[in-house]
């Protein structure tokens, strides 16, 4: 099977979607504080959501930026 993962950075207040993603992985590289939906996520703390293989994710996620530096890197992995 083959995959492809498609890189996102998010810098605002935003909702994203998980858009049939197999897997999506949020790190927090800024030194404001992230919320992704309802879990907080300091500097360089990261929140992976796995998929198995035969499933995908449609989820809705709302990111939401405290004060400070603000880099949200977000990877989604697709099956092909």
């Amino acid at each position: 099977m083959k995959v492809k993962f498609i890189f996102y950075q998010y810098s605002q207040d935003i909702t994203i979607m998980g858009q049939d993603c197999n897997s999506i992985l949020f790190i927090n590289k800024g030194t404001a504080t992230v919320t992704v939906n309802t879990v907080s996520l300091a500097n360089n703390e990261s929140l992976s959501l796995d998929c198995n293989v035969d499933e995908s994710d449609n989820s809705t996620y709302t990111l939401n930026f405290g004060t400070g530096t603000k880099i949200l890197n977000v990877i989604k992995k697709y099956n092909s």
